[in-house]
This record gives structure tokens, C-alpha cells and sequence, in this order.
């Protein structure tokens, strides 16, 4: 699902200072504070200029569309090389996904390279002269991550349309997101991040789709858990045109999760 976890009353994905310094100077609206020298931002219009032309694949399952699809496409991994990343301890380093309408979903770099991933840059259904349906055009351009042979039930692969940028860092930027190494919170952290993150920031980092959870005041601050695991299941039930669709597949333990890492979070806030 494109859109996730809770539609509150202000837009959040409040930024760190150190980032927005180097995000201005790279024209980008990636959401991290974490910036170093050993962070790569990718531009995806300047990367794919110095890649071989796109190649036709075939998406068996697409998440989006719900049907078998065909795009033109360059291979994620090709975009990777010629930036450096796989060069990279897999396992250190994370991969942020920024979208032109503030969805912005993490992996890990290993999970990104674990299935073969395209950077679609065209529907062949689309119009002569278009490289999207009119339909969904104006948010899918510029770009759309596409994965081979990935069932519908898997939603911890990304599928982000209107893809801009890709943000890779090492994995101890995400400290402020996942400051505690035990078994119980990185569990609840995965849900958090499957389902919530790539559309709400926690201190600053996340997707700017919907409000920010964490800072200056947690969520279950104001809310009541009761209301929280009712509005997670049914927004529209509390919002009117509210674009946080109904999670209601989440099982108990997921909401469990998911409200166990907002307790959590109240204590390590953004400073």
C-alpha cells in the first residue's frame, strides 16, 4: 500500500540541521539527519543518463496494478554499481527510497539486493509520446521501482512510484529511529518500518505523507491506544477524506508492535 499508518493533524518529517545543508546544495527532499561523507545520494534523472538504455521486462505480479505488467526499465543493480554501492558492506548500510509526493520507504541495502529490482521508466501501455498512463501519470513520474517475481503478500519490498532519489547510509545513522538493540524492539521496529515509516517520520526521519509521530509529542500522548488500534483499522472512520487506507489485515500482534515502538519512542525524542 502506497499510503500508511495514521492521518493526524499536521504534516510532519521535520528535518535536522545538518541535513538540510547538504540537501539544499544537492537539490533534494530526502528526510535524514545523517548526512556524512559516507552517505551517497542518488540522483535517479543524473543516474540513469550514464546507464545503457532501458530494456523491456515483464512484472509478473505488480503491486500497484494488480496484473502482470511490462516496462521499459534499468536494472536497480546497474544504478548501484556505477554509484559505488556495491562496493559497500551489504549488511551495514540502508536504502531510503524518496518519492515526489513525501513517501519515503527504508531497506536494507542486503534486502534490496536479495530480488532483482528495475527502475521503471516507462509503462508500454502508456500513450505514444508518454511514459505513463494518463490515469496515473502525475504520480507515478518520473520513475517507479518495480520487483521480479514477487508475490502480493510480501509487503516488506517496496514498490515507490513517483521515485526520485535514492539516500544510502550506514545503518548507525538510524539510531534516532532504532535506538535500542534488543531482540523485542527490533522486532517492533520492522512492523513500524514495514507499515508506518515510509509515510510518518519518527524524529525527523520517514516519509512526510502524513504527520510526524515522535516529536516535539509522541502520538500516544494525545491518543488513546484504544483509538490508536480503531484508527489504524478504520481512518475513515474518524477523518472524513482521510488518504490513510484501512490497515485492517494487521493482526493484534502487529498493532501490538506497532504501539510498543511509539511507548518506546517517547523517551528517546529528538534533541
Amino acid at each position: 500500500m502506497k499510503y500508511a499508518f495514521i492521518c493526524l493533524l499536521f504534516a510532519g518529517g521535520l528535518l535536522w540541521q545538518c541535513q538540510q545543508h547538504l540537501v539544499k546544495s544537492a537539490a533534494s527532499t530526502a528526510h535524514n539527519p545523517a548526512l556524512q561523507g559516507d552517505t551517497i545520494l542518488i540522483d535517479l534523472a543524473a543516474a540513469l543518463r550514464r546507464c545503457a538504455a532501458p530494456v523491456l521486462v515483464n512484472i509478473s505480479t505488480d503491486h500497484y496494478f494488480r496484473q502482470a505488467k511490462q516496462y521499459e526499465a534499468v536494472p536497480l543493480t546497474e544504478i548501484l554499481q556505477k554509484n559505488g554501492i556495491l562496493q559497500l558492506d551489504t549488511a551495514d548500510y540502508i536504502v531510503d527510497f524518496y518519492c515526489s509526493d513525501g513517501y519515503a520507504p527504508q531497506m536494507t541495502l542486503a534486502k534490496v539486493l536479495r530480488q532483482t529490482a528495475y527502475v521503471a521508466v516507462r509503462d508500454v501501455t502508456a500513450p505514444r509520446g508518454k511514459n505513463w498512463p494518463d490515469a496515473v501519470a502525475g504520480a507515478f513520474a518520473p520513475y517507479y521501482l518495480v520487483w521480479e517475481n514477487m508475490p502480493y503478500a510480501d509487503e516488506t519490498f517496496m514498490w515507490p512510484y513517483g521515485l526520485t532519489r535514492l539516500l544510502i547510509y550506514p545503518k548507525k545513522y538510524r539510531h534516532a529511529i532504532q535506538p535500542l538493540e534488543t531482540a523485542a524492539f527490533k522486532a517492533q521496529f520492522e512492523v513500524f518500518n514495514t507499515y508506518c515509516l515510509k509515510c510518518h517520520a519518527i524524529n525527523g526521519i520517514g516519509g512526510t505523507m502524513g504527520p510526524e509521530l515522535n516529536y516535539p509529542r509522541n502520538i500516544t500522548e494525545y491518543w488513546t491506544d484504544e483509538n490508536l488500534r480503531a484508527f489504524i483499522k478504520a481512518p475513515q472512520s474518524f477523518r472524513h477524506n482521510c488518504k490513510m487506507p484501512a490497515l485492517a489485515a494487521l493482526s493484534s500482534a502487529d498493532l501490538d508492535a506497532v504501539l510498543g515502538y511509539l511507548h518506546t519512542m517517547k523517551g528517546y525524542k529528538k534533541q
